[in-house]
This record gives structure tokens, C-alpha cells and sequence, in this order.
């Protein structure tokens, strides 16, 4: 009797584990449920006159199977590394912001599921906005809330952004500070980076090559740099590769790029490739071969004198 009570305290407690662990289960998949959102273009590059204004068409898709809420904002931004990652950022005091100069006709927007939506936005320069470039993202944000079975879904952002140029005296201005590549390589492939800092007002976009000569000054190839855009007063980092797997001697890199104005900068760099590991183990194989010959070479002269002298007795 007692053995029965204490199988079925064991039955009850193993019961409510069990319950307990399919709770804990659902609650942490309502919490990891996410709402996606799609947006396009992702990037505008606008150039507006003091005192006019520019419109412009973002669309907006929701891609679930339920229907969502989103609501629009706006930042500006700057560039935050030399990856290019734009950094958000509030208003500066004493500084004109496009996030102020954008306004959009719809900050609501409701979305049935797989529904596209046209959402208008104007920037308004002002008259006394500052010559050169000014950068704002305009975000769409999904509204959180509790969908069946108590689940809650997770707000999710995407943005575009909107780079504005106001016409009068600015720069396009840049320069090289910084072209590398190891010295010294055993073999490729041969990586380059290359830093360029925009030092004018304005955003540009550039690319530009590396020629890479041998020790007789003949070219062995040539490489195109990916183009970016570089922000005013910003530092882009450029990289490449040189895909050679086996090569030998000295080398000269030479860098051209050229800034928002059309001038070209350059600079260049010399580095060596040279298997050494190689080189000592051909190195060494040819010493013990030399070794052998010397050895085999006394080894017959040694016995040619013993022919001798048996011969002569």
C-alpha cells in the first residue's frame, strides 16, 4: 500500500515537471518570434537647391502572414568607421540637420499581409541651410503586439538613406593617408589596404587601381579597387588582393585614386616575395646531395687504390 502511494506521489510529481517544461518552452518561442520588414531603394542621393524642395517614393513591404504596424522616424547620421557604417546621431546645436527637413505624409502605416505600400517623403532645404552635404536616414519600425496564445512579437527596424548635397562653395577634396601591403611574403595571395580621408564638404564616391611592376619595371597586373562613398571629414578604407599563389623577387605597388574634384593622388609601395622555407629545403637537399657525391666519389677512390695494390702483389 505504501509502495503504491509513493509510485503514484512519483507519477504526479513527474507529471507536473513535465508541464512545467512544455510552459517554459512556448513562453520562450513567443519571446524569440520576429516581425520582418522589407524596404527599396535603400540609399538616395539627392542634390537640392537652398529654399526648394524634392519628393521622393520609398516603398514598403510587409512579407508576413499576419498584418503589422509601422510607424516612421528620422536620424541623421555620419559616418561611423572606415567600413562605412553610418553612425546615428541627434541634432547638433548650432548645426542645420536634414532629419529636420524631412517630412513624411504618412507616420502610421498599417500593412496587410504581403501588402506593398508607396510611402511619399519631402526634404525642404531652407534658405539659410550650409553649402556641401547633409545625411539622414528615414526609419520604419514595427509596432509590437501580443498575437494569439499570448505571444509577443519582436519590433524590428530597417532604413534608407538620404544623402543631400546643397549646391554653392564646396569642396570635393581628398587624400591618401595610408597604402599598405606586407613587406615581406613567403607566397600570395598579397593583400593591399589603402585609407583615403575626404577633406572637402561634400560626399563623393571613388575607386581607383594598383599596378603592381616587377624588379625590371614591367607591369605583372593590375587591380581595380571597390568603389565606395566617402562622408566629409571621414577616413574609407579600400582593400584588394593580388590572387598569385608562387612568385619570386622584388615588386613595386602603385596606387592612383582620384577625389571628388578629379584630382589624382597616389603612392606606392615595394615588397618582397620569396619562398624562403622552400629555398632552405632545395638548399639543404642540394648540400646532402653534394655530400653523397664527395663521400661516394672517396668511397671509389678508396677502392680503386686497394685494386690497384692487390694487382701490383
Amino acid at each position: 500500500m505504501k509502495g503504491t502511494k509513493k509510485k503514484i506521489l512519483f507519477l504526479a510529481f513527474a507529471l507536473i515537471l513535465l508541464s512545467s517544461s512544455f510552459c517554459l518552452s512556448d513562453g520562450s518561442k513567443a519571446e524569440n518570434q520576429s516581425i520582418s520588414l522589407k524596404i527599396a531603394p535603400l540609399t538616395y542621393k539627392l542634390t537640392i537647391q537652398r529654399g526648394e524642395s524634392d519628393s521622393e517614393i520609398v516603398s514598403i513591404i510587409n512579407p508576413n502572414q499576419i498584418p503589422i504596424k509601422v510607424v516612421a522616424e528620422t536620424s541623421d547620421f555620419v559616418q561611423g568607421d572606415e567600413e562605412g557604417s553610418p553612425k546615428f546621431v541627434d541634432k547638433e546645436v548650432g548645426k542645420t540637420a536634414l532629419a529636420s527637413w524631412i517630412d513624411i505624409d504618412q507616420k502610421e502605416i498599417p500593412l496587410e499581409p504581403n501588402e506593398k505600400k508607396d510611402i511619399t517623403f519631402t526634404v525642404n532645404v531652407p534658405n539659410d541651410a550650409e553649402n556641401g552635404g547633409h545625411y539622414a536616414a528615414i526609419f520604419f519600425k514595427t509596432v509590437p503586439k501580443e498575437g494569439e496564445g499570448g505571444q509577443i512579437t519582436i519590433s524590428n527596424r530597417v532604413g534608407s538613406l538620404v544623402l543631400v548635397t546643397v549646391p554653392g562653395d564646396i569642396k570635393s577634396t581628398g587624400e591618401i593617408v595610408e597604402f599598405k601591403v606586407p613587406k615581406y611574403s613567403q607566397k600570395g595571395p598579397i593583400d593591399f589596404v589603402a585609407r583615403f580621408k575626404n577633406t572637402g564638404t561634400v560626399h563623393y564616391q571613388l575607386g581607383g587601381t594598383i599596378k603592381i611592376t616587377n624588379y625590371f619595371g614591367k607591369e605583372v597586373v593590375k587591380l581595380d579597387l571597390p568603389e565606395h562613398i566617402v562622408l566629409p571629414d571621414s577616413i574609407r578604407r579600400f582593400e584588394a588582393q593580388w590572387l598569385v599563389k608562387w612568385a619570386v623577387g622584388r615588386y613595386e605597388a602603385n596606387l592612383e585614386m582620384r577625389d571628388g574634384d578629379g584630382n589624382l593622388r597616389t603612392s606606392n609601395a615595394v615588397f618582397y616575395i620569396f619562398p624562403w622555407k622552400i629555398a632552405l629545403a632545395i638548399l639543404v637537399l642540394i648540400i646532402l646531395l653534394i655530400v653523397i657525391i664527395i663521400i661516394v666519389k672517396k668511397a671509389l677512390k678508396r677502392k680503386n687504390k686497394s685494386t690497384i695494390t692487390i694487382r701490383q702483389q
